[in-house]
């Protein structure tokens, strides 16, 4: 029986429970292996080092129940609507949509409505279509798509390991906290930790995972039986003794891979080789006995470049994957040999031959690639050319992996290329490493039928499904990073979508920065003394809850607030262009007369940039007492002290939510910084009688794009005079 029988209603109601507003500093540091820290608050700056937990001062600040769609008082339901359609965008009647209370059918257009107080996660199904699960927001506006059958449809999910980081304990220092009052954090995997332990990892997307008839993942790591090991020591003999970067995971992560709903793992990457060739063994017999089909690697180069074929509605699927990051450089190489194991080699005649002969095997072929440039989005001309031979030798869907970073995703002539899914499940702690998407592509006689990519973040190395003005910025990343991209779809990004697009009007105030509608997208030039960018934070600065299920972020999404700080509707402002048409919860900043500390917000990582670039830290108050600040503090890499601090100060004043006033601090990054990490800062005063406040929402950090700029992945612009912008919308 396929694990993903094993998930019932359950699991769909456990996914609805609230976030948790937590408020504590929880900063990634402690690096290891060359990657790099984020923030360093208490060491950036001198008065930070008062920063702490405490309970938050907001509405809300536990858990509720699963079933969130029933609200309360503080967190009231909200109308969502959807609509059900084919992959030829006709209405279906009568399509079950199972939610967090119950399930509902649509009516004769298509469509039906869900009282939401959380984000969640949604099941959609008809007779004679796939089904589909999807996240959802309250007060949003959502298009599920079930594409007919005959199809077969195969979920991909970026790169996976549970090593490392994994199982060490985070102390208090580590988190960020420099009063060192914090109680560290317990590990996330005990030393001997089973298949259940890993399976809770992927818990939260597990319904995405198990919606498709085949789920296939880049297992980034050699399983082995004790993956534990000392960073700071020497490294164990059982690892490549060369590598710059080697790890392994538990052998049981297989079997949590199984129960989570991954059917398939490719092994054709730089890492499956960390272990050598005892651990490759171990790998494969974990995954074997697992019931994971593998391919990518293996004891021979023919073994490594033979294909999984699995069976599912009737039609035989089959996987190949290889590698162009070789390691060749090295005494002892990635890669499989004639004689020696390793993971399958990338050449152009190789892959075109591999997938031909696949062709001869099975209804469909799927191609997982790895290879670019670590952090980087823009693939290599090498690496795109393999992509277009797989392509071109008859593959459906050809997906690229190695950046660690999402990609975008593009459909020319009936075939699905994602240039890059990002991680799934990884312990990275850059800023550009922390969301990614499911990438579910839905293949019919060889080619897309449909394919959708439902964007993630990684909430403590852990994924999570996305919603709202996050993941609106993901859909952009995937729809506007390359040639043939992907449609707009609200919230997520598809190809061969059937959003039908029109014209869209949005009036302008002189000097307003505006977002942009969900799912609006900018295609022609703007006009002279219009300027349109795009937020470098993804759209987290609103603040909202944007994952189902209880969050372990201490601010928000990829935020954190100090002591003194917390998050609630009373600092809230409307945001005309936010997926919701009502304010939610901003961030409140408190501060006592006779304290002599600063209170802090700030992401939760340093935000890469490239010198030259226009930038603009922005913000709409709510109220503010006297000496609030914004802050943009510069750094020449990802760790070590800043070199340069830029500040505004937040004028005083009291505004209602529909009239908050905007701040914003232009700058321009220069020469020598490679990182920035926006501030809100509330610091002391000389005024032992006055306590202070700063009540923020809306916080973004604008790169103005070149003149001419046109493409979905904008999300933000501007205008010197009133102006209105004419946008193409596909909702």
């Amino acid at each position: 029986m396929s694990s993903r029988t094993r998930l019932g209603q359950s699991g769909w109601t456990i996914l609805a429970a609230t976030v948790v507003l937590a408020v504590s500093v929880a900063l990634q540091a402690g690096a290891h292996y060359g990657e790099p820290t984020g923030s360093n608050i208490g060491t950036d700056i001198g008065t930070a080092a008062s920063t702490g937990t405490s309970s938050p001062g907001g509405e809300q600040s536990a858990a509720e129940p699963a079933r969130a769609a029933t609200g309360s008082p503080a967190n009231p339901a909200k109308t969502s609507r959807v609509v059900v359609v084919d992959d030829l965008g006709v209405a279906i009647p009568g399509a079950s949509i199972e939610g967090p209370d119950g399930q509902l059918t649509t009516d004769a257009a298509g469509r039906a409505e869900l009282a939401l107080a959380t984000p969640a996660l949604v099941r959609a199904a008809a007779p004679g279509h796939l089904p589909r699960v999807q996240a959802l927001s309250p007060a949003s506006t959502s298009r599920l798509v079930l594409t007919r059958s005959p199809a077969v449809s195969v979920r991909f999910g970026g790169d996976v390991m549970a090593g490392r980081r994994f199982y060490w304990p985070t102390s208090a220092a580590e988190t960020g906290d420099p009063t060192d009052d914090a109680p560290a954090r317990a590990a996330l995997l005990s030393r001997d930790a089973g298949p259940a332990e890993h399976a809770a990892l992927l818990a939260p997307i597990a319904p995405l995972l198990a919606d498709a008839d085949l789920t296939v993942v880049n297992l980034e790591t050699a399983l082995v039986a004790d993956p534990v090991f000392d960073p700071d020591g020497p490294r164990p003999a059982w690892l490549h003794p060369t590598k710059s970067i080697a790890f392994a995971s538990s052998t049981t992560l297989a079997e949590g891979l199984a129960r989570s709903g991954v059917d398939v793992v490719s092994l054709a990457n730089n890492h499956s080789f960390d272990a050598l060739a005892p651990g490759l063994a171990t790998t494969l017999a974990a995954l074997d006995r697992a019931g994971v089909a593998h391919f990518g690697a293996g004891a021979t180069e023919t073994q490594a470049w033979a294909p999984a074929l699995l069976v599912r509605q009737g039609r035989t699927v089959a996987f190949l994957g290889c590698t162009s990051v070789t390691g060749e450089d090295h005494p002892i190489p990635y890669v499989a040999a004639a004689d020696r194991p390793g993971a399958a080699k990338c050449t152009e005649q190789r892959l075109a031959q591999a997938v031909s002969q696949a062709r001869t095997r099975a209804d469909e072929v799927v191609v997982m690639i790895h290879g670019g440039v670590e952090y980087d989005r823009t693939l290599t001309p090498a690496v795109l050319r393999l992509m277009e031979i797989a392509g071109q030798a008859g593959a459906g869907a050809v997906i690229t992996a190695h950046p660690h970073v999402i990609g975008g995703v593009r459909g020319p002539d009936g075939v699905t290329y994602a240039d890059s899914t990002g991680n799934l499940l990884f312990d990275q702690q850059l800023w550009a490493t922390q969301v990614g998407y499911l990438l579910r592509v839905d293949l019919a006689a060889g080619h897309t039928a449909y394919a959708q990519a439902d964007p993630i973040s990684l909430e403590g190395y852990r994924p999570q499904p996305l919603t709202g003005a996050p993941a609106a910025a993901v859909a952009r990343i995937a729809a506007g990073s390359a040639g043939d991209g992907a449609q707009l779809s609200g919230t997520v990004a598809t190809v061969h979508g059937v959003a039908a697009e029109r014209p869209l009007t949005l009036p302008l105030a002189a000097g307003q920065i505006a977002r942009l509608p969900v799912g609006a997208a900018v295609r022609t030039a703007a006009a002279p003394g219009v300027s349109v960018g795009t937020d470098l934070l993804w759209g987290t600065g609103d603040l909202e809850p944007a994952t189902p299920g209880p969050s372990t972020a201490s601010g928000g999404l990829l935020w954190d607030l100090g002591r003194y700080a917390d998050l609630t509707s009373g600092a809230a402002c409307l945001d005309p262009g936010a997926p919701t048409d009502s304010p939610g919860r901003g961030v409140r900043l408190l501060r006592s007369p006779v304290s002599e500390d600063d209170v802090l917000a700030s992401t939760r990582h340093r935000i890469p940039v490239t010198p030259g670039s226009r930038l603009t830290l922005v913000a709409q108050v709510r109220s503010a007492s006297a000496s609030g600040v914004l802050e943009l503090h510069w750094y020449a890499g990802a760790k070590g002290p800043s070199v340069r601090v830029d500040r505004v100060a937040v004028p005083a004043g009291e505004h209602g939510p529909q009239e908050c006033t905007q701040v914003r601090l232009d700058v321009t990054a220069v020469d020598g910084v490679a990182y920035v990490q926006p501030f809100l800062r509330l610091p002391p005063t000389d005024d032992t009688h006055l306590g202070a406040h700063l009540l923020l929402d809306n916080v973004r950090l604008i790169s103005w794009a070149p003149d001419g700029t046109t493409g979905p992945a904008l999300d933000v612009v501007t205008s010197e005079q009133p102006a209105s912008i004419v946008l193409v919308s596909s909702e």
